[in-house]
């Protein structure tokens, strides 16, 4: 079977956004719907853990999604 070519850098793009929508942006929401609330010590510390959840969110989709350069540079031959 011929090798599938690599995904262009515009597919990755647009891979990325769907999963920044999907996956990203709802724990956002949630940290922008308890800043709304008292700024207690507990919903400090929700907003803290929410906030260290999504930068790893964005990690785990850039690593999963590399742009082209990025994924030569991971993987030298």
């Amino acid at each position: 079977a011929p090798e599938k070519p690599s995904p262009t850098k515009e597919e990755i793009s647009e891979t990325r956004r769907q999963l920044y929508i999907a996956e990203k942006d709802p724990i956002t929401c949630q940290i922008q719907a308890l800043r709304d609330e008292e700024q207690t010590e507990e919903i400090m510390a929700q907003i803290e853990s929410l906030k260290e959840e999504r930068a790893r969110v964005v990690e785990k989709i850039k690593a999963e999604n590399p742009y082209p350069q990025e994924a030569e540079a991971q993987n030298p031959e």
